[in-house]
């Protein structure tokens, strides 16, 4: 689990009972003899107290933070992933659905309400910052301080600054192993974040000191570019299956097996649809949207979207090609009647154009659609291998720079409104922020 950070030596949370950060005999006590004279004792979602048996019937207290994106799980008695956690104090049990609020972390991380009313963790790019009062990312230049990082020990160096009191530090280097540190209170060994090591001198982690860096060459960690999304249509119930579990919301989207046992994913051209919340509010620098989908043809509207951002505010498609309703940044979809496959694409840069291209489709047969943004080129590819087990590729590709205009909405699989809807068949849908 990441690990907590330390917050401060507490007399106690809700009043009395404490005691210069020890309380008197009561039930820390008794537990702390119980489990080898400690005890961790939970305060909210964000926060426990570890807990410790002194000389007679005293029990001496620490209040520790859970790193952003994670609760405290009393089952492990460890901070633990927010939608591994059944918390009672959720702050989501008394709010909507798409709701938002800070995470008191930082300027750039916050978390929203998921359908099933529980806390998932976002958050903002670089150079925004998250307006509890809009519930939204506004863009915020001096906002760029990592998401997982307290902002009371950052500056704009990007380093940890504010030094912590020896007596207070109960956390050790572990020697030869930079990125670990023992917790004392805790009595086991804790990792830092990707990226940092612990600083003995700060009583965190952080940055590496520069004297301890410039005799050596630091190999530049190569970021994993996991998908947002992804989703086989296989199992009982449709599920993201991305090792970084963002929640994704299905509707009247219906699996269905083959003759001879595959499974796919059921479209009715009309409601059926999966909505991807975590893109939404966003100015996306890099994007990656690959699906595999399957259609006669015959049935549902003649612009059927297969996947979009659906609306923002400045986009405009004057074309026929694209139901009028939709203004997207990023889209793919199928019309019918020509046969193609439309991909659009349109960002904050007012020097780049909008780019739409067009590419053939294979009706009643599987169809592998790739579209891809960098930040400098919009490209698309269509590739299919029939029952000939003959391939057939095309693909294009042309110039688009900045960032993709953000839409408020989530970014849409198989329909944008009641008149768009994908009828069909998909079985694989990847979707990345990053370019694998």
């Amino acid at each position: 689990a990441p690990a907590p950070k330390r917050d401060r030596i507490i007399g106690g949370i809700g009043g009395g009972g404490f005691m210069g950060g020890k309380e008197k005999a009561g039930l820390c006590s008794s537990q702390c003899r119980t489990n080898t004279d400690s005890c961790y004792r939970p305060v909210n979602c964000t926060h426990y107290e570890t807990c410790f048996a002194q000389t007679g019937s005293l029990c001496e207290c620490t209040k520790i933070r859970c790193a952003f994106g994670t609760f405290w799980n009393p089952q492990i008695n460890n901070c633990d992933a927010v939608n591994s956690v059944n918390c009672e104090t959720d702050p989501c049990l008394t709010k909507k659905p798409t709701e938002t609020y800070p995470s008191g972390i930082n300027c750039r991380s916050y978390y929203k309400c998921s359908w099933q009313n529980t806390s998932m963790p976002y958050c903002c790019e670089e150079g925004f910052a998250y307006d509890d009062a809009e519930g939204r990312c506004v863009g915020d230049e001096a906002c760029t301080i990592p998401c997982s990082v307290d902002s009371s020990n950052f500056n704009r160096q990007g380093d940890v600054t504010t030094k912590a009191p020896k007596y207070e530090c109960f956390f050790r280097p572990v020697k030869g192993r930079p990125k670990k540190y023992w917790n004392e209170m805790a009595n086991q060994e804790q990792d830092c974040p990707a990226s940092l090591v612990y600083r003995p001198d700060i009583c965190v982690c952080g940055n590496p000191l520069e004297s301890e860096t410039e005799s050596k060459v630091v190999p530049i960690p190569v970021k994993k570019c996991d998908p947002v999304v992804f989703v086989d249509f296989t199992g009982k119930s449709i599920v993201n299956k991305s090792p970084r579990r963002i929640w994704i919301d299905p509707t009247d989207t219906q699996i269905t097996r083959s003759e001879k046992g595959a499974q796919y994913g059921r479209f009715n051209g009309i409601t059926s649809r999966i909505s991807i919340p975590f893109l939404s509010g966003m100015s996306i620098t890099k994007l990656m949207a690959r699906l595999r989908f399957f259609t006669a043809g015959t049935q549902g509207p003649d612009s059927q979207v297969l996947f979009s951002n659906c609306e923002t505010e400045t986009v405009r498609w004057n074309s026929p090609e694209i139901n009028k309703d939709l203004s997207p940044s990023i889209a793919i979809i199928l019309n019918r009647k020509l046969n193609r496959l439309v991909f659009l694409g349109s960002t904050e840069d007012r020097a780049s154009e909008q780019v739409m291209m067009l590419l053939p489709f294979k009706k009643n047969d599987w169809n592998n659609v790739e579209l891809m943004f960098d930040g400098a080129e919009l490209s698309a590819r269509v590739r299919v291998v029939g029952k000939d087990k003959q391939a057939l590729e095309f693909k294009n590709s042309t110039a688009l720079t900045g960032r993709l205009t953000p839409a408020q909405k989530p970014m849409q699989i198989g329909r944008c409104n009641d008149q768009d809807g994908f009828f069909g068949y998909l079985d694989m849908v990847k979707i990345y922020d990053c370019t694998p």
